[in-house]
């Protein structure tokens, strides 16, 4: 941390929030301060000193030789308190609507927003952000789009079922419209102070809430501006040949922000949740006799996970655990990431099975993250079948158009030690040493996961 002596309050206020502004998902920044070094302003006056951990052990040698200071975000950029709008709210958001887009009245005329609040209903609202009382923000938004029949013919749409939902099957892939209601609900309007736009995430659980019906939320955007905070969460949806809108795309599923995320080994007690979710899926053999293993307790080389959002199964994860490591050494460059003489085998695992469903796609690095956690694992690694990025069919996202990019986005890619040699002599020679559980074991890319770069 080096400041210079002028406007240093200043200069540090605006590099920390630039921080959190970037890193939307964190919440706390840490400093470790060395004991021999002066404590000095911004540092005293901006960051909280953390008092070392009470223990009738001796201090540790990181203890003997730093101070460590904790900065929250939530001083750079509060949190939005967000409801819903009411129509006493109108001459504050004029205001603040006249000041960051004037257009808005030259397009829908001076009195659009009295109507939008006095007019909300079941599909129509209005949301209002406060800081400290004062309006820094509004959103609207409509469950009754009228370019709902222009999105769902101009963009890959299929994954989301074309925004559309059925009584008889949600997972329905064609439909007629007249069985047929809206399962998506638009962001029309958001207008938020510039300091405060970092946050602008906060609208999304409330909105959610006000459409519990629906199970998807959808903006927008268009291709002049690429990136917005707001939309970081939300996946970016192909144009087709046939698209006709001009702007870009972007849909957040309800599962994303709304739910309690739970991470556990699959049990005998998930049963019927198994087959509720296998019953989408075309499942191999190995990953169904995993799963029984499991139940009935046999879990010693092979470990099987649930990701379930509000006791919903929305993901399952088959890890080989005791991983022999000879094939990975001897065609990757793992060294550069990990000690392996560190750790003993039973810490490292090879993911050779995963299954999400699309909606889900987003929480598989929390997913992954969990199970490392949860069985204590150093280290995981994850193939794939060629380097371009085609997925091993027992490895996949269901229904995704981002393919494994979820998967290997938070993920170490390992360079290959060498060209990959013909590997049928490889496979038999393990086929016959049946040492342990590796089906398929050959990949030509390979990423990696520590949870050193999680902690």
């Amino acid at each position: 941390l080096i400041l210079t002596i002028y406007h240093q309050i200043e200069i540090f206020k605006q590099i920390f929030s630039a921080v959190f502004t970037t890193y939307i998902d964190i919440d706390y920044i840490l400093f470790a301060l060395p004991n021999d070094v002066p404590m000095f302003d911004p540092l005293t006056t901006n960051f909280d000193i953390l008092a070392p951990q009470e223990s009738s052990f001796k201090k540790s040698d990181f203890q003997n030789k730093y101070y460590m200071f904790s900065r929250s975000k939530f001083g750079y950029n509060p949190k939005l308190n967000v409801r819903k709008g009411r129509e006493e709210d109108h001459d504050d958001l004029i205001k603040l609507l006249k000041r960051k887009q004037p257009h808005l009245f030259q397009q829908n005329g001076d009195f659009f927003l009295a109507k939008l609040l006095k007019q909300q209903d079941e599909n129509n609202k209005v949301l209002v952000a406060l800081v400290d009382g004062v309006k820094t923000g509004v959103m609207c938004l409509t469950a009754n789009p009228e370019d709902i029949g222009e999105i769902t013919a101009s963009y890959e749409m299929e994954p989301y079922s074309h925004f559309m939902k059925t009584d008889k099957d949600l997972r329905i892939n064609s439909f007629n419209k007249e069985d047929c209601v809206h399962n998506a609900f638009r962001i029309s309007l958001m207008v938020v102070e510039d300091e405060y736009e970092c946050r602008s995430q906060d609208f999304l659980s409330v909105a959610f809430k006000e459409f519990k019906d629906k199970q998807y939320c959808y903006a927008t955007v268009t291709h002049a501006k690429t990136e917005y905070d707001l939309t970081q969460k939300f996946e970016f949806v192909k144009p087709t040949i046939y698209q006709t809108h001009r702007d870009g795309l972007f849909v957040l599923p309800s599962i994303v922000i709304m739910g309690a995320k739970t991470v556990r080994r699959i049990t005998k007690d998930d049963s019927d949740s198994i087959d509720n979710f296998f019953s989408m899926f075309s499942i191999d053999e190995g990953l169904i006799k995993a799963v029984e293993n499991c139940k009935a307790g046999k879990t010693k080389d092979v470990a099987v996970f649930g990701l379930f959002v509000d006791s919903i199964l929305v993901a399952v994860m088959k890890i080989v655990l005791n991983y022999d490591m000879k094939h990975i050494l001897s065609n990757f460059e793992v060294s550069d990431y990990a000690m392996l003489s560190e750790h003993s085998a039973k810490q490292r695992g090879l993911i050779t099975h995963l299954i999400i469903h699309h909606n889900a796609s987003q929480l598989t690095t929390l997913f992954v993250k969990e199970v490392l956690r949860i069985q204590e694992l150093n280290s995981v690694f994850y193939g794939l079948e060629s380097e371009t990025g085609k997925m091993d069919q027992k490895v996949f996202v269901v229904n995704s158009t981002r393919g494994h990019l979820e998967v290997t986005r938070d993920m170490i890619y390992l360079k290959p030690r060498r060209k990959m040699v013909d590997t049928f002599i490889g496979l038999y020679n393990r086929k016959e040493e049946k040492a342990q559980e590796q089906e398929n074991d050959i990949y030509a890319a390979m990423y990696f996961m520590s949870k050193f770069y999680i902690a």
